[in-house]
């Protein structure tokens, strides 16, 4: 049996993808924080470094090199594709977990 082709997934998918998962993850997180009364611009900032910086913009730049840049010299290297995949799905369980654990009251409280 051999393994689907996942480089196959266009930068644009990629991209929306993430987007889609991080803007959902960062509206529930603040939504819960406001209706609980325990939001604060610290943990508002602390949750987008976390979370955007930390997570998103490395699985793009793995996106980006795995499809490759023509352009600009950067050839398109298979393995990071995948792994930007492999990441982005990750990324996405790991999302709607911390969507679930936010209505089940069970998240972890700002400090």
């Amino acid at each position: 049996m051999e393994l689907p082709d996942f480089t196959n997934l266009p930068l644009a998918s990629v991209v929306a993808t993430l987007l889609f998962f991080a803007t959902i993850d960062t509206l529930v997180s603040y939504g819960v924080a406001l209706v609980n009364k325990n939001f604060s611009a610290d943990y508002a900032l602390d949750f987008l470094r976390s979370h955007i910086l930390k997570v998103g913009v490395p699985i793009l730049g793995l996106a980006v090199v795995g499809h490759g840049v023509e352009s600009i010299g950067i050839p398109a290297i298979p393995a990071a594709g995948v792994m930007a995949t492999g990441s982005l799905a990750i990324y996405a369980i790991a999302t709607i977990a911390s969507i679930r654990d936010s209505f089940s009251d069970k998240a972890i409280a700002p400090a």
